[in-house]
């Protein structure tokens, strides 16, 4: 019986270039380890890389309404969310811009051209993700919630890019229907049947003796796993009056299945709907949750069952006073 070593005659015969076992076995390994690593890259490369849509206020494709919301006096931060709401035919895009330590960067014409997506290439790609999303059988939120979109001003001969802002796609609706989740997370309807956050939330635990995955920071689960609740949906919980306007209060149903960053997939948690302007209040929890001297847990908490969101200082530019 011989060993086998590179270059080494043993046992009458001579073995060259010949690596042994242990290593040979070691370095296919390596190999394996290195193609997985880079596949990673490469694919989170793929993901990372933003497009850029160039806000057009006077396109006949689509209206838009800009409005400010201040963080003051729902989650005690002296800062502000801007909407984008883009309204044509039945469906509404809305870009919430959050707010960062920087919150417009500019960008140049050339990195603005290498990823620019067009409004009717913006369109197909969230219908295509409607479809999706409609036909998957567990939550999809990634398709009609996005990160990777940012919206771009063009101002003094500038282009000033989000540095960070949600995306998401909504079809309106005004069919009467039965029980209140029958439309998923894209559809706001506002002929559903009437469910508020407190309501639904007593009913869920009587049923499942705990809070709904849609709870802030519930210790006990994270991820939408039961029976007619594994994908989220938009509820319609009651309606108001906000700039001389009916509106219609709607709540998004989702989880917190992200642990150590931003649950981008909830996007605007609360929000309020007016027909002729778009989404003129809402809440982002999963934002604010995470800024340094936010509120505690039970006002989040208590935020979340009352259903409270931040409201508008201006419309358009125009400052407007709510009651």
């Amino acid at each position: 019986m011989g060993y086998k070593f590179r270059g080494a005659t043993i046992a009458g015969k001579t073995y060259r270039n010949q690596m042994p076992f242990t290593m040979k076995k070691s370095y296919k390994i390596l190999l394996f380890l290195v193609a997985i690593i880079a596949f990673v890259i490469v694919n989170h490369t793929v993901q990372a890389k933003n497009s850029y849509f160039l806000l057009d206020t006077k396109s006949d494709a689509y209206s838009v309404n800009r409005v400010t919301l201040s963080a003051k006096q729902l989650y005690n931060l002296p800062v502000e969310v801007e909407l984008y709401n883009l309204h044509y035919k039945d469906r509404l895009l809305l870009f919430s811009v959050l707010p960062a330590k920087v919150k417009w960067v500019e960008i140049d014409e050339n990195e603005l051209k290498s990823g620019l997506i067009d409004f009717k290439a913006l369109d197909q790609l969230f219908e295509r993700s409607l479809q999706a999303s409609l036909k998957a059988e567990y939550s999809n939120t990634d398709r009609i919630k996005r990160e990777d979109i940012k919206i771009v001003l063009a101002k003094n001969g500038k282009y000033l890019a989000a540095n960070f802002c949600i995306s998401e796609y909504f079809v309106i609706a005004n069919n009467p229907l039965l029980f209140p989740n029958q439309m998923g997370e894209a559809f706001i309807n506002i002929k559903s049947p009437i469910l508020n956050v407190k309501d639904f939330e007593i009913l869920f635990k009587q049923t499942f003796k705990k809070n709904s995955p849609n709870a802030i920071g519930d210790p006990d689960h994270h991820m939408m796993s039961y029976p007619f609740f594994v994908k989220p949906l938009n509820f319609l919980s009651g309606t108001t009056t906000i700039l001389a306007k009916k509106a219609y209060r709607f709540w998004h149903y989702s989880d917190w299945r992200v642990m150590d960053g931003y649950n981008t997939q909830r996007g605007a948690e609360r929000f309020l709907y007016v027909p002729e302007l778009g989404i003129v209040a809402g809440s982002y929890d999963f934002w604010f949750a995470k800024q340094v001297n936010s509120l505690v847990y039970e006002k989040f908490m208590d935020n979340y069952l009352a259903e409270r969101m931040m409201y508008p200082t201006s419309m358009n530019g125009v400052p407007v006073a709510i009651q």
